[in-house]
C-alpha cells in the first residue's frame, strides 16, 4: 500500500505539469472540479462566467483531457475505488497558489467581504455573513433600499 502511495505521489508531478500546457482558465475550472468538488455553476459565478459558458468550457476541456498522453496523467493521479484521499504534492500546490484558485473558492461575507471560515457538516446551510453585525447591517441596507422603492421617506 505503501508503494502505491509513493508512485501516485510521484505521478502528481505530472499532472502539474500537464495542467500547465492547458490555458490557466481551463486548469483552474478542472481543478475546482476534481479536486475541490465543486460544481460549475458556482465555479462560473466565482470566475466571472455564465453558467453555460463553464459548462461548455469543462466539456471542452474534458475532451482535451481524453488524449493519451493526459487521460493516463489523470488516471494515475484519481484514487482507487474505496481511496477517497487525493495526494496533493509541492508542484501541485504551488499551482494552486499561483493561480488562486482557493482564494476563488472560498466563500466570502456578503457585506464586508471578508473570508468567510469553512462551512461545517452539521450546520445546515453555507454562512453567508461573517458575523451578526453584518448580517443585521445588510438588513438595514434592504430595509432602506425598500422604503427608497416604495417612495416613503420616514
Amino acid at each position: 500500500m505503501t508503494t502505491d502511495r509513493r508512485r501516485r505521489v510521484h505521478r502528481t508531478g505530472d499532472l502539474g505539469a500537464m495542467l500547465r500546457t492547458l490555458s490557466p482558465q481551463r486548469a483552474q475550472l478542472i481543478l475546482a472540479v476534481v479536486i475541490y468538488g465543486a460544481n460549475p455553476a458556482e465555479v462560473a459565478l466565482r470566475m466571472g462566467l455564465s453558467t453555460a459558458k463553464a459548462t461548455q468550457m469543462l466539456w471542452k476541456t474534458m475532451g482535451i483531457m481524453r488524449h493519451p498522453s493526459r487521460s493516463q496523467v489523470l488516471r494515475d493521479y484519481l484514487p482507487d475505488e474505496g481511496d477517497e484521499e487525493l495526494v496533493i504534492d509541492s508542484d501541485l500546490r504551488s499551482l494552486i497558489r499561483e493561480w488562486r484558485i482557493e482564494e476563488t473558492l472560498v466563500p466570502r461575507c456578503a457585506t464586508c467581504d471578508v473570508l468567510l471560515p469553512p462551512a461545517r457538516a452539521w450546520n445546515g446551510r453555507p454562512r453567508e455573513y461573517c458575523s451578526n453585525a453584518c448580517r443585521q447591517k445588510a438588513y438595514r441596507r434592504r430595509k432602506t433600499t425598500a422604503r427608497m422603492q416604495n417612495g416613503d421617506q420616514c
